[in-house]
């Protein structure tokens, strides 16, 4: 048996199409040869390894205690988006912004995974009670908090999840 084909790496580093999704819904915003969407890395690849060393070290600069539940929010939407980033290659050729062609343009590519937002809610338990867990106050207090969830799947949150599949890289040989 001819082990190539199970390269699950070299497969991941090619990369994989991606078509987006309705950020509520998961319905594909269209179907067919020129749907919208991205080629993306598999997490195996050898550059997202790289990439993703870099974004760890990154990581390390975390919230500041300061920052409002509105600038948390821009600044998770701002890493899925540096996240997402790590991974596409480029957009399907078809794929326009404002009338120009995303293509591998990272500046296109930001715009579309900007356009759809994060949104978060409290989790709820069966009775539709908020689930809460304990954290830490200024004071070193123990305090019940929600937990919270995202409420939807942004176009960037697509694409981490797709290079996070590695089933989608393994077991196949590339058609180039």
């Amino acid at each position: 048996m001819d082990m190539s084909s199970f390269d699950g790496r070299k497969r991941a580093e090619e990369g994989v199409f991606e078509p987006l999704r309705h950020p509520y819904t998961g319905e594909p915003l269209a179907t067919g040869k020129g749907a919208p969407g991205f080629y993306v890395r598999g997490t195996a690849a050898r550059s997202v390894q790289m990439r993703l060393a870099e974004m760890q070290k990154e990581a390390k600069d975390a919230a500041k205690d300061d920052e409002t539940q509105e600038a948390a929010m821009e600044r998770l939407h701002e890493r899925l988006i540096d996240g997402a980033m790590k991974y596409i290659i480029r957009a399907d050729d078809k794929m326009e912004y404002d009338g120009q062609p995303v293509g591998e343009d990272p500046e296109l590519i930001r715009k579309v995974l900007d356009g759809t937002f994060p949104e978060m809610r409290i989790v709820k338990d069966v009775d539709g009670s908020p689930i809460t867990h304990e954290i830490k106050d200024d004071n070193g207090e123990l305090i019940e908090v929600p937990k919270f969830e995202m409420a939807n799947e942004p176009f960037a949150q697509q694409m981490i999840k797709a290079a996070e599949d590695g089933s989608r890289f393994f077991g196949k040989t590339s058609k180039g």
